[in-house]
């Protein structure tokens, strides 16, 4: 269970389960790279909470236990069935440290908002190998900016081939 795995860790829920979604998604980036994508996650969090989705009150466990159609699953997991990011792999110390500067705001949002991330380099292999199945790079961006107002962005100092982040419309 995720409070099982964070009282392993030494580390809260919360923490430990922002650095599984680093060791999952990215475990190759640099720090400023999952601490990127450590705010979007939290981004994308808050705006379920706005929005009320699910009439659910949104946490970091849930964002990582929840499944299109199952509801909470109670388990971390790969990104299937409607998961909003993998968070199948143990998290590393420098994980935990990069997910205690974010959730504290010790490292400020370098991604201007963005709610959501692409791995470019995986979505374009995997749109390869199973076309039915995955939206290519640029069908999934359009998708994620069809909503207006949204805009696609590249966090300066990271790989655009790597990463991109979609973010509401900066003026």
């Amino acid at each position: 269970s995720p409070e099982a795995i964070a009282r392993q860790a030494g580390t809260d829920v919360p923490t430990s389960t922002l650095a599984r979604f680093f060791a999952s998604e990215f475990a190759s980036g640099s720090p400023l790279a999952r601490a990127a994508i450590g705010h979007a996650i939290v981004n994308a969090m808050r705006k379920r909470n706005e929005q009320q989705v699910a009439g659910q009150r949104w946490d970091l466990r849930l964002m990582a236990t929840w499944v299109r159609g199952l509801g909470d699953t109670g388990r971390y997991g790969r990104q299937r069935h409607g998961r909003y990011a993998a968070t199948h792999a143990d998290a590393r110390e420098s994980d935990v440290y990069i997910a205690t500067m974010v959730l504290t705001r010790t490292w400020p949002d370098p991604t201007g908002g963005a709610d959501q991330f692409l791995d470019p380099y995986w979505q374009r292999r995997l749109h390869a190998q199973y076309p039915d199945r995955w939206d290519s790079v640029e069908e999934k961006l359009a998708q994620w900016t069809a909503r207006g107002g949204r805009e696609v962005y590249v966090v300066p100092g990271t790989d655009p081939d790597r990463l991109v982040f979609v973010r509401p419309r900066v003026a």
